[in-house]
């Protein structure tokens, strides 16, 4: 494989020009058949248990753009098509240097965090697949922090009353090396979305989040027959989005490097240890590109750290841009 450094060589082509649709990245990857999920921070039961509840989770900086960038939605998995109707959806992002979640919400902001959505009498139609949450205030990111996003939920009987909805989690087998979401919850009327400390850390919920001004890379592994992502045998897709028509170069690496490593000529940085590329071409007009591959039945692949990173060509500036970092063990 061609050291990232080489890129300029790797492709030669490109499509008619055209503007960049949002892309999306996914955390910690796209997949969600794991049939594992968590009621709390955007669901509900049929008798209104858990109808309100306050919830925080941590992004990690390595899977965000190291560029500026406009943060304008979030998408989740609901388990199944339902409707929701929510007295109070709100969704607050704010940076953040903490690597874990302190109980005490206010205790995990490091400024005031911004209000992305503010609804009320708001139904949110999820369809059994990513559903969007759009933000009616995007966040400008300034690409260099983690983040927190707070998500404040009551949810109102609609005229059949309460659904049941449950939200898919992060991945089958949960990554303990992620910080987990900080939650609390309660019945109608209890406060818990106003409340000031939370009560349980969980594996997180599955999500995307959508961007503008910023190319970006995920992958997903579907489960195996062990009931594994990304499992001895499995294949795994990593997907490359930017504008259509701008030239891409996708690495892998053994892990991160300590600190974010700055090109002279080129936006934002490198983050992977050991890069090596592994696709390179131009984007269509989809503006996305995936290329599959199997892990082979190694066991000592067992526990193995993989890591992803790209970058883009923008053809009418010339200019070259890192995508965000995105990885996954490699599990039995």
């Amino acid at each position: 494989m061609r050291r990232l450094a080489n890129f300029a060589a790797a492709v030669a082509v490109a499509l008619p020009l055209a503007a960049q649709a949002p892309a999306f990245t996914a955390h910690p990857q796209d997949t969600l058949q794991n049939n594992t999920g968590n009621i709390a921070p955007l669901g509900v039961l049929g008798n209104g248990a858990l109808a309100e509840a306050r919830t925080m989770i941590l992004v990690p900086r390595r899977e965000l753009p190291p560029v500026p960038a406009s943060l304008s939605a979030l998408y989740v998995h609901a388990q199944s098509a339902v409707n929701i109707d929510y007295a109070t959806l709100n969704v607050l992002v704010g940076p953040t240097s903490a690597t874990g979640l302190n109980l005490t919400f206010n205790a995990n902001h490091s400024i005031v965090p911004w209000p992305a959505l503010l609804a009320s009498n708001l139904q949110v139609a999820y369809t059994g697949g990513w559903t969007r949450i759009p933000f009616a205030s995007p966040f400008v990111y300034d690409g260099t922090a983690s983040l927190l996003i707070e998500i404040v939920k009551v949810v109102q009987p609609g005229a059949a009353g309460f659904p049941s909805a449950t939200m898919s989690t992060s991945s089958s087998p949960p990554r303990t090396d992620r910080p987990p979401m900080t939650y609390v919850f309660g019945g109608p009327g209890s406060g818990a979305a106003t409340a000031a400390v939370g009560t349980q850390f969980a594996n997180s919920i599955a999500y995307r989040l959508e961007w503008t001004s910023a190319p970006t890379i995920r992958h997903r592994g579907n489960p195996g027959v062990s009931g594994n992502q990304y499992n001895l045998g499995g294949s795994v897709t990593v997907t490359f989005q930017g504008t259509p028509g701008n030239l891409y170069v996708m690495a892998a690496g053994t892990g991160y490097l300590p600190q974010d490593v700055p090109i002279p000529g080129l936006a934002g940085a490198l983050r992977l240890a050991n890069a090596a590329t592994f696709a390179s071409g131009a984007l269509g007009l989809s503006g996305e590109y995936g290329v599959s591959f199997v892990i082979p039945t190694t066991p000592a692949l067992v526990g193995f750290f993989i890591a992803y990173q790209g970058v883009a060509l923008d053809i009418a500036t010339q200019t070259i841009t890192f995508t965000n970092g995105s990885d996954h063990f490699v599990n039995p």
